[in-house]
């Protein structure tokens, strides 16, 4: 396993509390990770992450690189098998598509959004044409109370399939590939990744959960 996640090198945007313990994961398998900071980012650069996990233990994780933008990811000519959006998804609010950019200039790259909402795919699919998108789903109880600070549960579950593989525009078999790699690198790592054929099915199951959970939470 870790000698197949060697040849991962994934660029995660967004590396909060979801975000950087799906890069720890993956690169505790062997992959090169370089993560996309915004609020936490003097924290993790100075520091890294300071992870209390009822699954994994207690640590600090130290990403190969530390970033505060995908510009600065990509300045010094670096390349990136795959792109992994760990953002909220706000569509309300704009179209976060365009902050990758930089980083897709290979066609073989491989867009990973880890998010939750329904259609976030499309704004990624339409300016993004040549480059497999994968969408999933994460299952996991997480929290970053302070900066770098991270405080885990036990669920790190992923779902994850190709978008629209049926479009010729972009190769579904590099897609699938990719996919298939980070999935048995984050396996190798402790966290079950399955690929599905079906993801927005995922999607759905997931978004009506949460529609009866959320507000009962709250309210209890």
């Amino acid at each position: 396993m870790a000698s197949d996640a060697a040849a991962i090198s994934a660029l995660v945007v967004g590396a909060g509390a979801l975000g950087s313990v799906y890069a720890w994961r993956l690169q505790e398998s062997g992959a090169r990770v370089t993560v996309v900071c915004r609020s936490n980012y003097a924290a993790v650069r100075d520091r890294g992450f300071r992870i209390k996990s009822e699954a994994f233990g207690e640590h600090t994780y130290r990403p190969s690189r530390v970033v505060a933008s995908v510009d600065e990811a990509v300045a010094d000519g670096s390349r990136y098998s795959c792109v992994v959006v760990c953002t909220k998804a706000l569509p309300n609010l704009g179209d976060p598509s365009g902050d990758i950019g930089a980083a897709l200039a290979s066609p073989q790259t491989t867009v990973v959004l880890i998010q939750n909402g329904i259609g976030i795919e499309e704004p990624y699919r339409a300016r993004y044409p040549r480059n497999p998108i994968a969408s999933a789903v994460a299952l996991i109880d997480v929290t970053q109370p302070a900066a770098g600070t991270i405080e885990h549960g036990s669920r790190t579950v992923l779902l994850a399939g190709l978008y629209r593989p049926e479009d010729a525009r972009y190769d579904a078999a590099a897609g699938a590939a990719t996919l298939g790699a980070l999935s048995a690198a984050w396996c190798a790592g402790g966290i079950p990744c399955t690929v599905v054929d079906r993801v927005q099915g995922v999607r759905w199951a997931k978004l009506i959960w949460n529609a009866s959970f959320n507000p009962i939470s709250v309210l209890a």
